[in-house]
């Protein structure tokens, strides 16, 4: 019975390693993608990974947009139309909305970078390729 519980335990404590192990492969790729990019550059990528899903880029969109709204608790579309209500020049969007009145595109593309990881990773992958050449 000991022998059988230790085994179990063994077991157990490989598959927590391997798991921490991944977590903290995420964690690096995350916190690379996320500090060393400035803001232009993360708004392009930021669009060209939403886009990067072919024809259903505009639910990535709105899968994206509805992220960052229950992480910061707003509604995008509500505070778009009050500041174009009372501001001129009118903004177009609502990443135009996160970037210039909220200034928050690091925390969305943070959040493009955990939702959409793999595209992400395809991207910077592609770009590294470019820039080696």
């Amino acid at each position: 019975m000991f022998k059988q519980t230790l085994t179990v335990v063994r077991q157990q404590n490989e598959v927590i390693k391997f798991q921490r192990e991944e977590i903290e492969y995420k964690e690096t790729v995350i916190v690379g993608l996320v500090d060393d990019i400035d803001l232009a550059a993360k708004r392009q990528i930021l669009n060209r990974v939403v886009r990067r899903g072919g024809k259903k880029y505009q639910e990535r969109w709105r899968e994206l947009y509805k992220q960052f709204e229950m992480k910061y608790h707003i509604n995008l579309s509500d505070r778009l139309d009050r500041y174009n209500e009372n501001n001129k020049p009118k903004l177009k969007n609502k990443i135009d909305y996160i970037d210039k009145v909220m200034g928050k595109i690091p925390e969305l593309y943070e959040i493009a970078a955990k939702l959409y990881e793999n595209d992400v990773k395809e991207l910077a992958q592609e770009l590294y390729e470019l820039n080696e050449r």
